[in-house]
């Protein structure tokens, strides 16, 4: 019987990892403003259901109240923002030109 010996390669040593700084976010920016509108709403929305249903009263609440009429607020001014950037997209509408003074910001 015959052993068969297998010589190792001296070790290498690992590569240094590259990190990879993360991206510069830019938290002003209309899908941000979206998302957190949408996810607002819906979020009023099931906590209404859900005073709903843990209390079986109708969830009628001055905090409540206040927080659904502004939630829909902010739900409306993203939905609007939106469909204005869709009809100048298919140019039903053409943007208007801002004065010079708002250009320079």
């Amino acid at each position: 019987m015959t052993t068969r010996i297998v010589e190792q390669a001296p070790a290498q040593p690992a590569p240094e990892s590259h990190v990879v700084p993360m991206p510069e976010w830019r938290w002003r920016t209309f899908p941000v403003f979206f998302a957190l509108a949408v996810g607002l709403f819906l979020g009023t929305w099931g906590g209404v259901a859900a005073g709903i249903v843990a209390s079986g009263e109708d969830g009628n609440s001055l905090p409540m109240n206040l927080l659904f009429i502004f939630s829909a607020v902010i739900m409306g001014l993203a939905l609007s923002r939106f469909m204005t950037r869709w009809m100048i997209s298919r140019q039903w509408v053409k943007p208007k030109a801002r004065p010079k003074a708002a250009r320079r910001r």
